[in-house]
Order: structure tokens, then sequence, then C-alpha cells
């Protein structure tokens, strides 16, 4: 068999087994408590790499980056990220454990003025 008809016959297997996204609710002005920045929804089990990204025009703002467990109720982890004025927080996430329908999220955990956003890409590992 060609190695072509292989490649063929191993392309559906490995799509059903890996993804890649990036999240965002795009440039938000004055966000309030609870207001969502990011939220990749939810993930298969597997594997991932994260990369988290947020600016914020004002000092002292902290988004705080959730783990969610699989109904979405309760933080498997969670921490909470800081960027000074007019500047961003840039985290990579590496070789991180998803269970079935667990999801990454960014929330704002104070009202805050002025503009800031938030996201997350991620992709999903093969092995």
């Amino acid at each position: 068999m060609p190695l072509n008809d292989d490649l063929a016959q191993m392309v559906p297997t490995i799509q059903s087994h890996w993804g890649q996204d990036w999240v965002t609710e795009g440039l938000l002005t004055n966000p309030v408590t609870n207001a969502l920045f990011a939220d990749t929804g939810e993930l298969a089990e597997g594997w991932y790499d994260f990369t988290i990204i947020y600016t914020s025009d004002a000092a002292g703002k902290y988004p705080r980056l959730e783990h969610r467990n699989a109904a979405n109720t309760a933080n498997v982890h969670y921490t909470a990220l800081g960027v000074a004025a007019h500047n961003f927080c840039l985290l990579y996430i590496n070789n991180w454990r998803m269970e079935t329908d667990e999801r990454m999220r960014m929330i704002c955990i104070a009202d805050q003025t002025g503009t800031t956003q938030g996201s997350i890409l991620w992709t999903k590992r093969l092995i």
C-alpha cells in the first residue's frame, strides 16, 4: 500500500483526537465582577497546551484563570493573574490534563474601569 493511502486512513483518526482553538470575548470596556473574558467550552478528555493572554489599560486589575469541573459548577484549580497598566500577561501551561467536559476559562474578579481583553489559545495533544 502506498504511503499516501496509509496517511489517508490515518487522517480521520488524527482529526478526531486533536483540536485547537483561540477563544476570547473580545475587547471589553468597564467589565464587572464575574464578566467572562474567555471560555474554551467543554473539552474532550486528554492532554492540552494552553497559552493565556491578558491585557488591560488600568493598573492593579486581576482576572482569574479557572480550570472548571465537567458540570462547570466548581474550580478544579485556579489562579489570579496580574498586569501593570498598559501592559500584558502571557502564561504558558504545557501538558495539562483535562477530563471529559472540563473547561478552562478566565473571568473578571473585581469591577474594572477601562478596557481589557483575555484570550485562551489551546491545542490538544495527540499523546
